[in-house]
């Protein structure tokens, strides 16, 4: 099996997603859309992942290339291909499933539960309603139409979305491995310490974010590879 992931950003790599695709022997081709996107096809693969980044969906202005990849998505969610989204990911197929995508007015850094639904505890093959991930986002989008939410944060934001067959949208973070939440914190310094001053209810230190991270990347880990098996396995056995 072959799979894509889009990149918007050479720090939001796909971590333990890589690790995953690897340890089944199957391939993961890598891409920075901006860069080379435009030539890609959905048809040489078998499944997408949509990785972060730092840009809104909203900033087609500044970047107009955001434009040329909603239409991408757009083909991938035609083809009923399993496509999973990750924080600017999910935001990029919320906006091509019609839902709006806007700042939130908080900003989330950090490891924090969420609440799922109980079409997310049965989606994501939890045994529990509420685990824990990394957050790392300022902006959020509503509901599209025709999609089941998979879970909440604190402040109320939708966490992620499925839509049938295969789309899955996650506003978090479940693919760091401890080099990539490393990178995040070195990378992102001085958007930590912006969100620090501004909204410290929701934001931790590097060095919680470090600490923290020792703990909840295992789980993280065990949650991602968990739900993989599920949902990816399963189609091509």
């Amino acid at each position: 099996m072959k799979f894509l992931a889009i990149l918007h950003t050479p720090i939001e790599h796909p971590g333990l997603i890589r690790q995953w695709v690897h340890s089944k022997g199957w391939d993961l081709d890598e891409v920075i859309w901006p860069e080379n996107g435009r030539s890609l096809s959905h048809k040489n693969y078998d499944g997408f992942f949509i990785m972060g980044g730092p840009m809104g969906v909203y900033e087609t202005e500044a970047c107009p290339w955001l434009l040329n990849e909603l239409d991408f998505l757009s083909q991938l969610i035609s083809s009923q291909k399993p496509v999973l989204g990750i924080c600017l990911g999910s935001q990029l197929l919320a906006k091509a499933l019609g839902a709006p995508v806007f700042p939130s007015g908080l900003r989330e850094i950090g490891w924090f539960p969420i609440h799922l639904t109980a079409e997310g505890k049965e989606l994501l093959h939890m045994d529990k309603s509420e685990t824990t991930v990394l957050h790392w986002h300022g902006d959020t989008f509503q509901l599209p139409p025709g999609c089941l939410p998979l879970g909440y944060s604190q402040p109320n934001f939708l966490q992620g979305f499925y839509k049938e067959p295969n789309i899955y949208a996650f506003q978090f973070h479940i693919e760091v491995d401890e080099i990539l939440l490393k990178e995040f914190i070195e990378g992102d310094a001085s958007y930590i310490s912006e969100g620090l001053q501004k909204f410290p209810n929701t934001v931790q230190s590097p060095e919680q974010l470090a600490s923290f991270g020792e703990i909840h990347v295992p789980l993280c880990r065990s949650l991602l590879f968990k739900f993989l098996n599920g949902w990816l396995i399963k189609p091509f056995s």
